[in-house]
């Protein structure tokens, strides 16, 4: 009877830290998400009504699979004459990266190859679908600027 009560409590010692080590990976994993979305996107969210969007950007990790570009020979000669070798930016976000983000649910509304990113409208599920690709760097939301209106802009014109 000793050896199958040590069996038994060998068999919960081992269930219960295979139970813990599931719980710290969701925990991590969810902590992974949440951090790729940063704190001015998180308060949108908060304070949008459920099915509200927002519009956010996302950063992707790299540009893997995207097509090299061929610069027009102005392009090239105005390059040449700057001392400005083509690079990384030049090249097209993945487009594979952008199909993906847009079936986690999102409106891609522009596509930006010098940020890497793409700017979508997306609702708090739809965000959290995002975060959680492996390929996204993070995610933030749009800043708009709106230009003040002249003072006497509400004033009665003669």
């Amino acid at each position: 009877m000793g050896i199958s009560g040590a069996m038994r409590t060998s068999r919960f010692r081992t269930a219960g830290v295979a139970l813990i080590a599931g719980l710290v990976t969701v925990a991590v994993a969810h902590a992974n998400q949440t951090s790729k979305v940063a704190p001015r996107l998180s308060d949108a969210m908060r304070t949008a009504s459920p099915n509200e969007t927002v519009r956010a950007w996302v950063y992707f990790t790299d540009k893997q699979g995207a097509a090299n570009v061929e610069i027009s020979p102005r392009a090239r000669a105005r390059r040449e004459r700057n001392r400005v070798a083509a690079d990384g930016y030049d090249r097209p976000v993945a487009s594979a990266y952008v199909s993906e983000v847009a079936r986690a649910g999102a409106r891609v509304r522009h596509v930006s190859r010098w940020l890497n990113a793409v700017s979508v409208e997306a609702d708090a599920g739809d965000i959290g679908r995002i975060a959680s690709l492996s390929f996204v760097r993070r995610l933030d939301r749009v800043r708009a600027y709106r230009e003040p209106l002249p003072r006497d802009a509400g004033a009665p014109q003669p």
